[in-house]
């Protein structure tokens, strides 16, 4: 619940990443992104519909050990404890993205998710998340 707490007060902090428009670049696309995911939401189920767009976009690994969006520096390296970012991409029509994360605490505590957005106007909303493994 502390860690939910303090993703959901960094997205809040990380409003001024949290917009897309057609003229940003790449590495702003996936900064807004990366703000709009605060973590695997409580139900990490998705549609049909929402499995079927997850499978047209193919993410690309982010650098480790650090994604930097403006003072905020996302942690990328799937070594490291904590909440992970490893891999964000964007459909083809640029309406939904997918953010592929891990929360992991110790060597059989952790978790991986693919997270699907939606474009809503000019920022991102997070639809719903997948868990992808357990350990």
């Amino acid at each position: 619940m502390k860690l939910r707490l303090a993703l959901l007060s960094a997205c809040a902090l990380l409003g001024a990443c949290a917009t897309d428009t057609p003229a940003q670049s790449e590495h702003d696309r996936t900064c807004a992104a990366l703000a709009a995911t605060p973590g695997p939401m409580q139900d990490p189920r998705l549609s049909d519909g929402e499995r079927s767009v997850l499978r047209t976009i193919t993410p690309q690994r982010l650098a480790a050990p650090r994604y930097r969006c403006g003072d905020t520096a996302y942690q990328t390296d799937p070594s490291q404890l904590g909440l992970t970012y490893t891999a964000v991409g964007f459909s083809p029509d640029g309406d939904h993205a997918a953010v592929s994360l891990q929360t992991v605490a110790g060597p059989l505590a952790g978790g991986g998710f693919n997270c699907l957005l939606n474009r809503n106007g000019e920022s991102w909303r997070l639809r719903s998340c997948e868990m992808t493994w357990i350990s």
